[in-house]
């Protein structure tokens, strides 16, 4: 594992870390804060999947007990108390909870990667247009526009003002200084989950930019989640290599 600082804008920096195959040294991360007791939080579809992940925590607990049942190296040991919540916090919040969110503007926040370049990103609640308006400012002659089956059936028409933009400014005439200066959007879809991740998908990515007539100003975007943004960020890099 590698050391990533987590930097927001006018509070503390929050360590993390990046890492491949890295069970042992998580858990080992673990013990290290000496806890008591460790509550560990998932989700059905996780537990289902990787249930055994902190297993190790158990077993060694009741591996350095032995036989009398008593040891110094097992009273170090934590309990484990393992809670499950349903996918999206279902079991503890109403949907309407996060509808009804009042709107939090956009602060910036960094991701400091430990000897490479320094990321930036934001936070936001209910922040569309500031999203439309960061692509927009960077002034891209088109957007390639990248998302997943899931999250375009249900958040199909995010970024349609864009499009709609577009078309307002063109009016009757069909032709306007404005619409020249909006970008054209174009969007691929891809396969839920690591299914994405894939040569054919990739490959299919690379033919479909150069057949919208891609440019050295166009700008890649990635809308969902981590699977979407790994094949994303390939895909971007080859392009513009």
């Amino acid at each position: 594992m590698e050391p990533i600082s987590f930097v927001f804008a006018d509070r503390a920096t929050v360590p993390g870390w990046l890492g491949v195959d890295v069970q042992g040294e998580i858990i080992q991360h673990l013990l290290d804060v000496k806890p008591d007791r460790i509550l560990l939080i998932t989700d059905e579809t996780v537990d289902s999947l990787h249930g055994d992940y902190f297993s190790a925590l158990c077993n060694g607990k009741e591996g350095v007990l032995g036989e009398t049942g008593q040891s110094n190296a097992a009273s170090e040991m934590p309990e484990v108390e393992t809670s499950w919540l349903k996918r999206c916090l279902g079991f503890s919040l109403p949907h309407t909870a996060f509808q009804d969110s009042s709107h939090m503007p956009m602060e910036p926040i960094s991701f400091v990667f430990a000897d490479r370049a320094t990321v930036p990103g934001w936070l936001g609640v209910d922040v569309q247009d500031e999203i439309l308006q960061h692509l927009l400012d960077v002034k891209p002659d088109r957007i390639l526009l990248i998302t997943d089956e899931t999250v375009d059936s249900l958040h199909g028409d995010y970024f349609s003002a864009l499009l709609n933009a577009k078309g307002d400014a063109l009016g009757e005439t069909g032709h306007s200084d404005a619409a020249s200066e909006m970008p054209e959007v174009d969007k691929f879809i891809l396969p839920c989950g690591d299914t994405c991740k894939s040569w054919a998908n990739l490959t299919a990515l690379m033919e479909w930019a150069f057949r919208v007539g891609a440019t050295k100003r166009s700008l890649v975007v990635a809308f969902g989640g981590g699977a979407l943004m790994n094949v994303t960020g390939l895909f971007a890099s080859m392009l513009y290599r």
